[in-house]
């Protein structure tokens, strides 16, 4: 259902009325204050300086919303009511998100709501979408039970905002033993691990061979669950949205292909797409006789948001984006086409793959459904970790590809039931001691502050492509307004395999991003190869220097 977005007129009057008594009354009873606010609309919350809003589907009002001005700063969101013929078709959170952007706009520092727990759907899109509970204030509704509020002026996490000193520099490369043995510029591949990580993943291996696996299992039952209380964290989810997987390839593959694709249903994706997802859009296409359309970038690199808004239509089904790509260092603007598949109320899955650990990643900012991470690139957790991230209200619209007795609540002789979280997406076999190392990894970035860590990454990257732009025989082939720590080149003349190579000789580790891995971009560019060095936080100028001056000597 594709809905759109509609400012209060008079003459909708009678609809925000109705569909707010439908409700009123099918579960309380319509008191005196909601009398005058659902009659006297312009008198109760436009004229005190609120807000009223509609969802409509073509020319069918589904829905409505008010903000209620409060207080300076300070709104409520109030008389959301959605038309019983429309539930389930995405139209309340809709209204919600939008809502939430609205008083942002408004310059709202809090948004407050009111409700009662018995509406049980709502209060979990409430707390999805980043309402937390607050302690009940006498107000105007004899039926609320429980308040609600998102503050605005407050993260997720407390995050440091300095930048990185040089004494904590080598402190986080004293923790590091490999940046003493080599410069390691492959962290878009793997990042070196901290010592401790390593240290969490042989210590637990090591009980485990000691006391059994099962064993030690139940011992490190709480770090264990902890890891998704932290992975939630890290991208401001709820910990029954998370599942921990292998990798970012295993995380995309059991959601994509969990979606009931039907002929003629539309996928649209950019050219920067990885190579796994486009195989998995492709094998789709056979199976299910979808369409799949590339939104190009432009001249400049930059992904065409005005583009993508063109090429929606009633057919689309999903829209699927790398955030950023295996071979440039360029950036997809994930948040933007966020809230353009919000708009539509089109699925949107993500693959973060090389964002989480460089960057901040914030589920609830971009909107997404679905979002794909690995632990072993910029998070620097060990090889075989990932995590799926997929929006509550989504879960069950996924089929499920794989299950154990896991994946299931309770399993009789006839029937099973499907667990309430993320989690259904899981095996129950899975090593142990890579799940903590993963956990181990994402608590010791956000001790760091993914802020920090996006500045430093940022900084040392333009560095890096300077230099590489001022030696001739060069080619910086990233583009786009917006760039990463990723930095690709190539040397002209010379193949990138024989670059990565000579550089590996001298305890330089860089990686070949090879044309298949984003195809459509490569191939439009016309490159077959290029040499990728990915820089993170634990890398220095020195480094930088050494390498282009490898390179310098190398191209002489």
């Amino acid at each position: 259902m594709e809905l759109t977005f509609l400012d209060y007129k008079p003459e909708y009057q009678p609809w925000f009325e109705k569909l707010n008594k439908a409700w009123l009354e099918e579960y309380f009873v319509v008191e005196p204050f909601d009398k005058w606010v659902l009659e006297q609309p312009d008198e109760a919350i436009i004229k005190q300086g609120g807000k009223i809003y509609f969802a409509a589907s073509g020319s069918t009002i589904v829905g409505t919303v008010a903000l209620r001005f409060i207080e300076d700063g300070v709104y409520e969101l109030t008389k959301m009511g959605v038309d019983k013929a429309y539930h389930g078709g995405g139209a309340g959170q809709f209204l919600c998100r939008a809502a939430i952007d609205k008083a942002r706009e408004l310059g709202a520092k809090k948004l407050v709501l009111w409700s009662n727990r018995m509406l049980e759907n709502a209060i979990h899109i409430y707390r999805k979408l980043g309402f937390t509970e607050i302690p009940v204030l006498a107000g105007t509704y004899g039926r609320a039970d429980i308040m609600m509020e998102i503050n605005f002026n407050e993260r997720p996490s407390a995050i440091k905002k300095t930048a990185l000193n040089a004494q904590e520099i080598q402190q986080l490369r004293t923790e590091t033993k490999g940046t003493s043995e080599r410069i390691h510029f492959n962290n878009a591949g793997a990042s070196l691990p901290p010592d401790m990580v390593v240290e969490t993943v042989i210590n637990y291996l090591n009980e485990e061979a000691v006391y059994g696996g099962y064993e030690t299992e139940y011992k490190y039952r709480e770090e264990l669950e902890n890891t998704y209380t932290l992975i939630a964290k890290l991208i401001n989810a709820n910990k029954d949205e998370v599942a921990i997987v292998e990798n970012a390839s295993t995380a995309w593959g059991l959601a994509f292909n969990g979606i009931s694709f039907e002929k003629g249903d539309v996928i649209i994706t950019s050219e920067m797409e990885y190579v796994t997802n486009l195989m998995g859009f492709l094998n789709a296409k056979k199976s299910y006789g979808i369409e799949i359309k590339v939104i190009p970038n432009d001249e400049h690199g930059n992904f065409l948001l005005s583009t993508l808004e063109e090429t929606i239509s009633h057919q689309t089904k999903l829209i699927a984006i790398t955030h950023i790509p295996s071979t440039s260092g360029s950036m997809i603007p994930i948040i933007e086409i966020g809230k353009i598949a919000c708009r539509h109320n089109i699925l949107y899955l993500v693959d973060a793959c090389q964002s989480a650990g460089q960057l901040p990643i914030d589920v609830r900012e971009i909107d997404c459904d679905i979002l794909a991470i690995t632990g072993r690139k910029y998070l620097r957790a060990p090889r075989g970790t990932g995590f799926l991230y997929v929006r509550k209200e989504v879960q069950d619209k996924l089929k499920l590809t794989l299950m154990d007795s896991h994946t299931a609540e309770w399993v009789s002789e006839t029937d099973f039931k499907i667990r309430d979280d993320a989690r259904r997406f899981e095996l129950y076999e899975k090593n142990r001691a890579l799940a903590l190392g993963l956990g181990k990894a994402v608590e010791y970035a956000m001790n760091i502050g993914i802020d920090r860590i996006w500045q430093r990454v940022q900084n040392l990257a333009g560095k890096m492509r300077k230099q590489l732009e001022d030696i001739d025989g060069i080619t910086v082939h990233d583009q786009g307004d917006q760039k990463c720590g990723i930095v690709t080149f190539s040397v002209n003349g010379v193949d990138s395999a024989l670059v990565k190579s000579e550089l590996a000789a001298k305890q330089i580790n860089v990686s070949v991003g090879k044309a298949i891995s984003t195809l459509i971009y490569m191939n439009k560019n016309h490159l077959t190869s290029v040499v990728r060095a990915s820089i993170h936080y634990y890398n220095n100028e020195e480094e930088i220097k050494v390498m282009c001056d490898a390179l310098k000597t190398m191209i002489k």
